[in-house]
C-alpha cells in the first residue's frame, strides 16, 4: 500500500490481472488505514482494473471512508462455496457494516451467476443457497453510508441490500445512486431494515425475483422514509413490492416517496399487502405491463398519493384498474391514465380505464368519493 502526499489517502495495491485471489492483500491493507474524520474522510484508492476476489469485500466497524477508483475497480470470482467449509458463501460481495460515514464509489462486481434461468433465458437464474451473495449492502448499524456511481452482474443475491445483518443494528441513512446491473438471482434491491434509504438513478434489469422489495421479515425489522428517484426496474415479477411482517404492522414513520420510477415488469406495482404506513406518495410512475388487469395495489396506508403517472399494456386484455385500493385514510390521483387495450400490432387502442379506482370488492359505505379524492369518512373529518 502508498501513501498519498495527504496524510489521509491511500492507494490499495494489487496484482494486476493476474487471476490470483486478492481478498487478503485488500484485507489487510485496509485494516492498515486509518479512520478519517467527518472533516477530513480518509481517501482510499483501488486500481483501476479487472482483479479476483473470492473472499468479497467488507468493510465492518471503520468511520469516516472515501472508497473509490480512478477507473472502475473491477471484483470478479466464479467461488460460491467457501473451500474451507464446504458451504455456500453467506455474505455480499462488498459489504458496509456497522459502519459510519464510509462511501464507495466506482466499484464494479462480476460474480459467479452465469446460468441463466430455465423458462427464460433472459433472466438470471435463483438459487436460494446463495440468495444472501448480493452486490452491494449496508448491514447492521451502518450509518451515513452507500454506495455511488457502481455496476454489477451476474450475482447470485440482490444488487443493493440493507439489512440487520445478523445483528441488532439498524442501518440509517444508507443509499444506492447512479448504480446500474443486469442478471441478480433475487431482487434488484432487496430492503429488509433501515431509516432513510434512498435509491437514486438505480437501474436494474433481468434479476430474477422482484424489483425494489420492502420486506421486513422479523420484529427487528423496519423500513421508514424511502425515497426512490428515477428508479428503473425490470424484474421477472413485481416491479415495487412492500410487504412483509414484524413491525411493518407499525406505521409511526414509515413515509415512501417515489418519483419517475418505471417498471417494466409484466406484472404489477404492489404498494403493500395490507400492512402500509403513514404516507406514501408516487409521482411520474410509468408501468409497461402485458399480463396484469390491475395498474397498482395500495393497501394498508393511511393517506396515499398518485399524480402525473401513466400505465400500458401491450395485451388485448385491458389493463382494466388503474389502482385497486386499500388505502385506510385518503387517496388522492391526479392527472393518471393510460391504454386500456393493444391492436395487436403495437398501438393503443384506447386511453383510459374501465375504472380508474376499484376496492376489493365495492366501496366500502365509509368511502365518498370527492373528485379525485377518495376519503374514508371513518379517518377523516367527514365527507366532502
Amino acid at each position: 500500500m502508498r501513501t498519498r502526499c495527504l496524510a489521509y489517502a491511500y492507494e490499495i495495491e494489487l496484482a494486476p490481472d493476474a487471476d490470483v485471489d486478492q481478498s487478503s492483500s485488500i484485507k489487510d491493507q485496509l485494516a492498515a488505514v486509518p479512520d478519517g474524520t467527518v472533516d477530513n474522510p480518509t481517501l482510499v484508492y483501488f486500481p483501476s482494473g479487472r482483479y479476483r476476489v473470492d473472499g468479497r469485500i467488507s468493510v465492518a466497524g471503520r468511520n469516516h471512508l472515501r472508497l473509490t477508483c480512478p477507473g472502475m475497480f473491477t471484483s470478479y470470482t466464479d467461488v460460491k462455496i467457501d473451500p474451507v467449509t464446504g458451504l455456500a458463501i453467506q455474505k455480499p460481495h462488498v459489504d458496509l457494516n456497522r459502519s459510519t460515514n464510509v462511501i464507495a464509489s466506482r466499484f464494479n462486481v462480476d460474480g459467479p451467476n452465469i446460468v441463466r434461468d430455465a423458462t427464460d433465458p433472459r433472466f438470471a437464474q435463483y438459487a436460494t443457497a446463495y440468495e444472501s451473495q448480493h452486490a452491494f449492502a449496508t448491514r447492521g448499524a451502518t450509518r451515513d453510508s452507500g454506495f455511488e456511481d457502481c455496476t454489477f452482474q451476474n450475482v447470485y443475491g440482490d444488487g443493493f441490500y440493507t439489512g440487520r445483518g445478523g445483528t441488532s443494528g439498524v442501518p440509517i441513512n444508507v443509499w444506492a445512486k447512479r448504480v446500474t446491473g443486469n442478471w441478480c438471482g433475487r431482487q434488484a434491491a432487496g430492503l429488509v431494515c433501515g431509516e432513510g434509504v434512498t435509491l437514486e438513478d438505480y437501474d436494474v434489469r433481468w434479476n430474477r425475483r422482484s424489483g425494489v422489495d420492502v420486506e421486513p421479515n422479523g420484529d427487528l425489522d423496519r423500513v421508514y422514509d424511502l425515497t426512490l428517484r428515477r428508479v428503473t426496474v425490470r424484474p421477472w415479477s413485481m416491479g415495487f413490492s412492500f410487504t412483509g411482517s414484524g413491525s411493518t404492522v407499525v406505521p409511526d414513520r414509515r413515509n415512501f416517496y417515489l418519483k419517475d420510477c418505471v417498471n417494466l415488469s409484466p406484472s404489477q406495482f404492489i404498494g403493500s399487502a395490507g400492512v402500509g404506513g403513514d404516507k406514501i406518495v408516487i409521482d411520474g410512475y410509468t408501468c409497461m405491463t402485458y399480463s396484469s388487469t390491475v395498474g397498482m395495489s395500495l393497501g394498508g396506508w393511511l393517506e396515499a398519493e398518485v399524480r402525473n403517472s401513466r400505465i400500458t399494456s401491450s395485451q388485448a386484455t385491458p389493463t382494466t384498474q388503474f389502482i385497486r385500493s386499500g388505502v385506510k385514510g385518503s387517496l388522492t390521483v391526479t392527472n393518471c391514465n393510460g391504454n386500456g387495450r393493444d391492436d395487436g400490432q403495437g398501438n393503443f387502442t384506447s386511453d383510459g380505464f374501465d375504472e380508474l379506482v376499484t376496492f376489493p370488492t365495492t366501496i366500502p359505505a365509509s368511502y365518498t368519493h370527492c373528485g379525485n379524492v377518495w376519503r374514508n369518512n371513518a379517518q377523516n373529518d367527514g365527507p366532502c
